[in-house]
């Protein structure tokens, strides 16, 4: 049930995001992946790759079982409770995107549109318009996503919880510690939120 919540939640989040971009050379019609059919996805795909990668080194490090989840589905391969915790921080990978797509610091040049042969893929992939298969970041594409990225999770956050300032990548072990406490039973877990 609580899946099914999640996903009506995520459907009208994503009808609103395209009146967050203010530039019109990157339309937004809804969240698509694996690939991702346009420039918005595509940097929301690399951008929450990163945020997962992120989040795993944390589960490591706390020693954790990125594998066993609760609100992800329990599959081979799939880090269920690192997709768990990471649903907390997309958010702040989703700002990230936008402003750096509305302060122009990713432009349209940045991207690539990767001809494939229609006996490659399945139809449905394609742009039926154009027959391009979506979207990739030039280098200097991703190198302006990495250092941005970078950027956010060597940023200083004034959290409530533990209170003090810390990196968002230290944010992350946090809350992982949190998650640890409450599987004890020493204390209720609390969802990160800053000042």
């Amino acid at each position: 049930m609580l899946r099914g919540f999640e996903g009506i939640a995520a459907k009208n989040y994503f009808a609103a995001f395209p009146a967050l971009i203010y530039q019109a050379a990157f339309p937004f019609k809804g969240r698509n992946r694996r690939p991702p059919k346009d420039e918005v996805n595509a940097l929301l795909s690399l951008g929450y790759t990163f945020l997962m990668n992120q989040v795993m080194s944390a589960a490591n490090i706390c020693g954790l079982d990125p594998y066993y989840g609760a609100l992800h589905d329990i599959a081979y391969g799939r880090q269920s409770l690192v997709l768990d915790l990471m649903e907390e921080f997309r958010p702040m990978v989703d700002n990230l995107i936008i402003t750096l797509i509305n302060r122009k610091e990713i432009r349209p040049e940045h991207f690539r549109y990767n001809l494939i042969p229609d006996d490659e893929c399945a139809p449905d992939d394609l742009d039926q318009d154009s027959r391009l298969l979506p979207v990739s970041l030039s280098q200097d594409g991703m190198k302006i996503l990495i250092t941005a990225f970078s950027r956010m999770i060597n940023s200083r956050y004034r959290c409530v919880s533990p209170q003090g300032d810390w990196l968002l990548k230290d944010v992350f072990i946090n809350q992982f510690r949190k998650l640890i406490a409450h599987f004890a039973h020493q204390s209720s877990y609390e969802s990160f939120q800053w000042q």
